[in-house]
C-alpha cells in the first residue's frame, strides 16, 4: 500500500514478476499495451491509466514507473491493476493507494504540514481523553490517576519489641549439659544381669 497527497500526480516504482518465473520482468519481456493496466477510484468502474508504465533497467533485472495523473490521484483509495491481455507476459498484481490532505482523501490530515491547528471541538476532546476528564462537565476539576501519591500506600504497622530492644535481649543459647541424649558416646558392655531375666 502507498499512501500519497490527494490530487498530486505521482509515480509508484514496482517491480513486475515475469510469468511463471519468480524474475522481475524487463522492457524486453513486456511492452504494456492499453488494457493492461486499468484503475479503479474508490471502487468505481475500472479505467485505462492515462499512462502506460515503462521499465527502469537495474542491472539484470528492471522495475516499472507507473506514473499517475493529479485527477487519478482524486480519490480516498485507489486501486491499479497489471493483467496483460495479450500474451500474459507477466504475472497479474496489483497495488493500492490511499490518499491524504484533503476531506476527500482517505485520510484529511495532511502529513506535509508541518503543525497542526485543531478545530476548538476537537482540541477539547483530546484534553478530555488526556486528562480523563468528564466532557459533559468541562468546569470540573478532576485529579489525574497518574500523579503518585504515597499516602495511599499501606503504611507499616509498628513493632511493639523495637524500642528499647538492646535492654530485652537476653543470654545466648546454648546446650544444657544435662541432656544426656545429646551428647555422641559409644555403646558400652556392661556385667551383670540382664534386664528381663
Amino acid at each position: 500500500m502507498f499512501l500519497s497527497k490527494y490530487g498530486t500526480a505521482r509515480h509508484i516504482y514496482i517491480p513486475v514478476i515475469k510469468r511463471a518465473v519468480v524474475d522481475f520482468a524487463v522492457s524486453g519481456d513486456w511492452t504494456p499495451q492499453a488494457g493492461d493496466v486499468k484503475i479503479s477510484k474508490d471502487g468505481g468502474a475500472a479505467a485505462n491509466v492515462t499512462n502506460l508504465p515503462s521499465a527502469i533497467a537495474m542491472g539484470n533485472g528492471a522495475i516499472w514507473d507507473f506514473s499517475l495523473t493529479a485527477t487519478e490521484m482524486q480519490a480516498a483509495q485507489i486501486v491499479v491493476t497489471v493483467a496483460d491481455s495479450a500474451t500474459k507476459a507477466v504475472e497479474d498484481q496489483s497495488f493500492i493507494i490511499e490518499t491524504y490532505g484533503n476531506a476527500s482523501g482517505q485520510h484529511a490530515f495532511d502529513l506535509g504540514t508541518a503543525t497542526v491547528t485543531l478545530p476548538t471541538a476537537e482540541r477539547n476532546s483530546v484534553a478530555d481523553a488526556l486528562l480523563d476528564r468528564d466532557p459533559s462537565d468541562g468546569d470540573a476539576a478532576r485529579p489525574t490517576g497518574h500523579v503518585f501519591d504515597d499516602n495511599a500506600l499501606t503504611q507499616r504497622r509498628s513493632h511493639p519489641l523495637g524500642h528499647d530492644a538492646r535492654e530485652r535481649v537476653g543470654r545466648s543459647t546454648c546446650r544444657e549439659r544435662h541432656h544426656d541424649g545429646d551428647r555422641p558416646r559409644r555403646v558400652g558392655l556392661r556385667c551383670g544381669a540382664a534386664v528381663g531375666s
